[in-house]
């Protein structure tokens, strides 16, 4: 069975620590088997899926393409299931990046906008206490 990412569902979240990214996972007939929460600061992403069947296949396929994940072959589901998760939201990534090329940003698609077209912040005159600063 074949798994991809929506695209369409993918959602960046720039923290302190880098760039978060959330998508669901999607089998090659479009039915959704899970979610990737790919947290910037963790070494194995949160993969969670809506049926253990779903994860089986899913770690059988990821065990299949991927044999070797971080130069070993003997980890456990959890860390060839975040791998090929992040494989799967790359491409789909390059796919978003490829539909709106202006929104590249260290290699990621954080928002439909250029440089140019994205909203400026409102700055207020200081009043009051914050004025004699």
């Amino acid at each position: 069975m074949a798994f991809t990412i929506d695209a369409s569902s993918i959602v960046f979240k720039q923290t302190r620590r880098g760039i978060n990214a959330t998508a669901v996972i999607l089998t090659d007939g479009g039915k959704r088997v899970g979610e990737i929460h790919d947290v910037a600061e963790k070494i194995v992403a949160d993969v969670k899926f809506v049926e253990a069947d779903a994860r089986d296949a899913f770690a059988a396929e990821a065990r299949r393409l991927h044999p070797v994940v971080l130069g070993r072959a003997d980890h456990g589901d959890d860390i060839f299931i975040s791998e090929y998760a992040r494989v799967l939201l790359a491409d789909a990534e390059k796919s978003c990046c490829r539909s709106y090329p202006a929104t590249r940003a260290s290699s990621r698609c954080i928002a439909p906008f250029s440089a140019q077209q994205r909203p400026r912040p409102i700055m207020l005159p200081l009043t009051g206490a914050s004025a004699a600063l």
